[in-house]
């Protein structure tokens, strides 16, 4: 409920100031206040005046109910009112400064149960904000309230309009976030009549003949802390007669429309990113008269200024400027005739990814625009269509912009979403940029007969790679990667024939499935020659023990004569090594907040070329804290492991051993977060 300062039900109300001095002389004695923070002062409450109704007119909607149709602006005379989204909850509370512009927060008051999102206008509303009535004058003299009332109960609040000279000369709330709205001192908060619910259902019949009025009122529940209660209605008084109003004037109308490869599409408000063109169209403004167009509030450089026509239409287009989450009015005011009206963009937020192509490794820029002000906003790199990992968390401005950087991870070739997702609003925005092969490790020498080992990045998962010298030359092997596209110069060998002249070449390699090719530049050398030993000459001394020679044996033979040739034995073919694949890379979180969190790794995806039997171990690697020396720890040598890691990262290395000994190896990085702790309510 409201604590106003002329009501009685408060005991602070007639003496704020003085009661606020004891309360913080008690919060200093407590501890509730530390003495190194700034003086807190005296709370500076809003007080909120609701002008007239203006701007009215009925019109006839496609269902045949006539809708009365009208402006309304609520002006703030007093400090600045602020509603916020309490820390890790939906409720609402308002905040009562000590200043009109920074200083401190003085009173942090629960007003409400939640922001209700409001489908029409895809923005966020305040609930109870203002609230419309139609009354009839009787017989007596007397306006009585009819059981017409506004459909409109919820409100999105904002500055759109500088009215007074104590507030900031530059608005302060200028979206319709999800986190914070308000209104600023000196400031007021303008429904056009054009925008959806802001008016009263008459009914299927016409308005009789009589004297009328729209009653206005600001904060009709008293959930809000302000000055003065006594200022919160604005009535507007018209007269119907033959069905209309007693005025045939009828206020200019503008729509708003997104442009698109030269093309338009119409609608009365629309959805826009930061830097995306819209066209403004107005009606019945003065023949041939500079009109100046806005965004957000008339206080602020015009965007555009055009003429219009004889007929007194105006068409312009402007490009949306850097704006937070939510509505915001593009505002036409003429020159001449004073004539001002409005219409809507809502502001939805977009990414944009530089560069869009690039290798495992590149350094990519996400710039983030369109979110809710100063909220924290996680960005997200799709390593798979099922899997996703954080890339980055940054705390955009108060423009809702913000940018993030990181490299790209081990990934397998194609286009990988980028999202911001935003952690106060729920908003989300994508973007894309495709990951490209790379070769990344290679000895810059080789020599020819003698297997090396290569690495790979950003190929198909599970394709196979062919390397070609000089292509389309000599093949010098094939490479399978792992299931990030990737493979280990432990696993992935290649070996130039033995045969190959020495001289600069150009290694290329190809993947079947990604087509893509890369190349480097290699030196072969000739194989080293091996050293034949220096024959020993026989001793021809003869030794006083010798016997005597025996004559050589004859070969054998058959039963015929013939003599028997031996068949010498085929050497056997060479092994080829198995393939380890190890799983996608995980992020867990230790549920149950004991510090460590258990961890299925399955190797179902290793093989081996020749059909032989394969055995696993999953290892990890530490440093030794006494020594620095490098540990190997096997954590499991079951194919499918259940393991205990505690909270942090770790590079869990799946190691493959078939049954000649040979051996190859993939590496999953496992992430632990640790739990998630609410943050108390205030």
């Amino acid at each position: 409920m409201r604590r106003t300062l002329s009501r009685q039900a408060s005991p602070c109300s007639l003496r704020a100031t003085r009661c606020l001095t004891i309360l913080v002389l008690i919060a200093l004695e407590f501890g509730w206040v530390g003495l190194g923070t700034a003086a807190v002062g005296t709370p500076l409450y809003p007080d909120l005046i609701t002008t007239a109704p203006s701007g009215l007119y009925i019109e006839k909607g496609p269902d045949g109910k006539y809708l009365l149709r009208f402006a309304n602006t609520a002006v703030n005379l007093g400090g600045r009112m602020e509603i916020a989204v309490g820390s890790g909850t939906r409720d609402l509370y308002q905040n009562v400064y000590d200043q009109n512009v920074g200083g401190n927060r003085v009173i942090h008051q629960k007003v409400g149960a939640d922001l209700i999102y409001h489908p029409q206008h895809n923005h966020f509303h305040f609930e109870g904000f203002a609230k419309y009535e139609l009354l009839k004058k009787d017989s007596s003299g007397y306006y009585r309230a009819t059981s017409r009332t506004g459909s409109k109960t919820t409100y999105c609040i904002l500055d759109t309009l500088r009215v007074g000279t104590d507030g900031p000369t530059k608005r302060q709330y200028d979206g319709c976030g999800a986190t914070v709205q308000g209104l600023s001192a000196g400031w007021g908060d303008t429904y056009i009549a054009s925008l959806y619910g802001q008016w009263i259902d008459l009914g299927s019949k016409a308005l009789a003949d009589g004297s009328y009025a729209i009653r206005s009122t600001a904060d009709p529940d008293n959930k809000l802390m302000e000055l003065n209660d006594f200022n919160n209605v604005g009535i507007a008084y018209f007269t119907i007669k033959n069905g209309r109003l007693s005025s045939d004037a009828f206020p200019p109308l503008c729509s708003v429309q997104t442009v698109n490869g030269g093309k338009t599409e119409l609608g009365n408000q629309v959805n826009a990113m930061v830097g995306s063109p819209v066209m403004i169209n107005c009606l019945r403004f003065g023949s041939s008269e500079q009109v100046d167009v806005f965004w957000g509030s008339v206080n602020t450089m015009p965007m555009a200024t055009v003429t219009s026509s004889s007929g007194g239409a105006v068409t312009a287009q402007i490009v949306v400027p850097e704006s937070t989450l939510g509505v915001h009015y593009v505002i036409a005011r003429g020159r001449t005739s004073g004539i001002q009206v409005a219409s809507v963009v809502n502001t939805i937020p977009g990414v944009s990814v530089t560069p869009r192509r690039g290798i495992v490794g590149t350094q990519v820029v996400v710039t983030l625009r369109g979110y809710s002000a100063a909220e924290q906003v996680d960005v997200r790199f799709s390593k798979t269509n099922s899997s996703s990992t954080s890339v980055g968390t940054v705390a955009v401005n108060g423009s809702g912009s913000g940018t993030v950087t990181f490299s790209v991870p081990a990934t397998p070739f194609g286009p990988h979403a980028i999202e911001g997702v935003g952690l106060s609003s729920g908003a989300r925005s994508r973007a894309s940029m495709v990951v490209q092969p790379s070769i990344i490790d290679a000895p810059d020498a080789v020599e020819a007969g003698v297997p090396f080992g290569i690495a790979l990045r950003g190929f198909a998962a599970g394709e196979a790679v062919s390397f070609t010298l000089d292509e389309p030359g000599l093949s010098v092997g094939t490479v399978v990667t792992s299931h990030s596209g990737s493979s280990s110069p432990r696993t992935a060998m290649l070996t130039i024939p033995v045969d190959t002249a020495p001289g600069d070449y150009t290694l290329s390699a190809i993947g079947v499935i990604s087509g893509a090719p890369v190349s480097i530049g290699i030196t072969v050398s000739a194989p080293e020659a091996a050293e034949e030993p220096i024959p020993t000459p026989p001793d021809t001394t003869p030794s006083p023990t010798t016997e005597p020679t025996s004559p050589p044996e004859a070969s054998p033979t058959s039963e015929v004569g013939t003599p028997v040739v031996e068949t010498p034995t085929p050497e056997p073919s060479p092994n080829s090594s198995p393939i380890a694949v190890a799983p996608a890379d995980l992020d867990l979180t230790d549920l149950d907040g004991d510090g460590s969190e258990i961890v299925t790794l399955d190797s179902v995806a290793s093989s081996d070329p020749d059909g032989d039997q394969i055995t696993v171990a999953w290892t990890r690697i530490e440093r030794s804290l006494e020594t620095g020396e490098q540990i190997v720890t096997v954590l499991s040598t079951d194919s499918v492991a259940r393991i205990t890691l505690p909270v942090g990262e770790h590079t869990v290395t799946l190691v493959v051993t078939d049954s000649h000994g040979a051996q190859s190896a993939d590496d999953v990085i496992v992430r632990i977060h640790p739990p998630l702790v609410p943050e108390a309510s205030p």
